[in-house]
């Protein structure tokens, strides 16, 4: 069975239900809470949220506070619920109204997309191109959604599509937010070179002073690619031609098998973020209307 999966250092966004419960201060520093329909139980205190759930074994300890498996009293449900100390963060929370732990419930996932692509389980086999089509649309969506309210997620790989059920498409959201920003009206654009460094764009590698939310097309580019053959397409970072690549956007086009797959990507993969196109022109790509069954 495979290891479930939560989201360990962000926030689950449903792909098609992204709720944003934020105040004005905390817009500023990019904090928002996405929750499933199902979980809309809110827990005001540690005292409410033991008695609507089970907390269970440690899963992940790390900077942005500690994952615990959970199962929520009223129906069994398994969930995860994150511990965030805001002693921890003092500088940062020192305006907020949040004076003890903040925990965060959410669903558990079975398996990740990355999973499904490397080492897939062998009573379902390897994905098929219409899965890869289903998948790729709903990361599609949930970009989308998050474009149009002004955030730039910048961690957009395989293992940050999370699946519920293996075997459905369907049950995918994308997860880790914690390299997502909201894009300030004033700025809308950031310096920091963060996230997976294989999927970095070339504004990021070359170290220029800004780059915008164009990052993420070019990472949606580079994940469609990896799952379509299982491989990066500039190569692994440490590699002395990576760098290189990168910038000029040389990567093997034979791998892709598909015209439909080879000219979404192709257009996604462009040096020049301008050039890419935005969200919106992704998803009425004809790739999402080819017929792969």
């Amino acid at each position: 069975m495979a290891t479930p999966r939560t989201s360990s250092s962000g926030f689950t966004c449903l792909c098609l239900a992204l709720q944003r419960s934020a105040s004005e201060k905390e817009s500023e520093m990019g904090l928002f809470v996405v929750t499933h329909a199902s979980l809309n139980v809110p827990c005001n205190t540690v005292e409410e949220f033991k008695a609507k759930y089970v907390q269970q074994e440690l899963l992940h300890d790390g900077g942005f506070g500690r994952v615990y498996s959970c199962v929520r009293r009223s129906d069994n449900l398994p969930c995860v619920v994150k511990v965030v100390s805001f002693q921890m963060y003092d500088i940062f929370w020192r305006d907020t109204p949040y004076e003890d732990d903040m925990y965060i419930v959410m669903l558990r996932y079975e398996t990740d997309l990355l999973e499904l692509v490397v080492q897939p389980p062998a009573e379902r086999g390897p994905l098929r191109k219409s899965e890869k089509q289903r998948v790729f649309l709903r990361t599609v969506l949930a970009v989308q959604i998050l474009h149009e309210n002004a955030i730039i997620h910048r961690d957009l790989k395989l293992e940050n599509i999370l699946l519920k059920q293996a075997n459905d498409m369907d049950t995918a959201v994308l997860a880790d937010f914690g390299c997502a920003r909201v894009v300030p009206p004033d700025l809308g654009s950031f310096s920091t070179r963060i996230g997976t460094t294989a999927f970095w764009a070339p504004e990021m590698v070359s170290g220029i002073d800004s780059y915008t939310h164009k990052v993420d097309i070019w990472m949606l580019g580079c994940l469609l690619y990896t799952l379509w053959t299982g491989s990066f397409p500039f190569g692994r970072p440490e590699h002395p031609r990576w760098r290189a690549n990168v910038i000029t956007a040389s990567w093997p086009k034979t791998l892709i098998d598909d015209a439909h797959v080879l000219d979404l990507i192709t257009h996604c993969l462009l040096v020049d973020p301008e050039q890419r196109p935005d969200i919106g022109r992704i998803r009425t790509h004809s790739f999402f209307v080819n017929n792969y069954d």
